[in-house]
Order: structure tokens, then sequence, then C-alpha cells
């Protein structure tokens, strides 16, 4: 069976303004590490993605981590759930990290990605270009104090 754990929420908003607003209020009222804007998002934090954009949900979409996607997915479709084919993401050996549910809910679209480890937060990190991050996560012991 598999576990799920939210990783975060994508909150659609009707432009970037209203974006970066949102993200501050959320980063402030729940102690989060500040925000961070991309084309099409604020996050505030790594909980809430605020958009900018119409992507998938009206109201946005929750990311579900899972420790393997596709056993993830075989335990959906013995519920009746489908997915997005063009949305998969594979990692270098061809699994499956990351796809979209063709089911939406309440207004929200939920996507299944993989729990961190070591090396997805290594590429992350490397997208990012942030070698504070590295530090941070990947340093036995973090940064020197």
């Amino acid at each position: 069976m598999s576990e799920f754990r939210i990783k975060h929420i994508g909150i659609r908003t009707d432009s970037a303004e209203e974006a970066a607003e949102t993200a501050s209020l959320l980063a402030a009222l729940f102690d989060l590490s500040g925000t961070r804007a991309t084309d099409t998002a604020v996050w505030a934090g790594s909980l809430f993605e605020v958009m900018n954009s119409d992507k998938r949900g009206p109201r946005g979409h929750v990311a579900m981590q899972t420790d393997d996607v596709e056993a993830a997915m075989e335990a959906l479709r013995a519920k009746g759930i489908g997915f997005l084919e063009e949305t998969v993401r594979r990692n270098e050996e061809g699994k499956i990290i990351f796809v979209y549910l063709d089911k939406e809910i309440a207004g929200f679209m939920f996507h299944l990605t993989v729990s961190a480890t070591e090396d997805n937060e290594k590429e992350a990190a490397a997208r990012c270009g942030s070698l504070f991050y590295l530090a941070v996560k990947l340093i036995p012991g973090g940064l020197p104090g």
C-alpha cells in the first residue's frame, strides 16, 4: 500500500501582484522561510506555490509525495483513477517520478511526486543554483557554527 504526504499546495490567483501578496501573507502567518518568485508563481517557503497563471485546476493543485510514484499509480488505478500521460516525468533510469491525476477534485488537480532523497535534493539545488541550500541540506551537520 502506498503512503502519501502533502508536499505542497498550489493556489491560483489572478495576477502576479496578488500572488506576491498572498505568498507574503502566508509566509508571515505560518513563519515560513520567506518568498521566492519564479516565472509562474511565488513560493511561500516550500509549502505554498501561489500561482499567477491558469495552470491546472481552477483553484490550484495539491502535490502528493510518495516513495514510489509507479506503485502509487497502480494503487490509484485500482480505485478507478487515471493519469495525464503528457505530464509524466521520468528520472535517468526511466522510472516515473511525477504525474498528474486525470481527476479534478473540488477545483483542485492533484499530482504525485517522488519523496525527497539526497539525489533529487542535489538535483533541485543544482536547478536553483543555491550553494546555501546544498550546505544546509547535504553537508553533515549543516553549516559550521
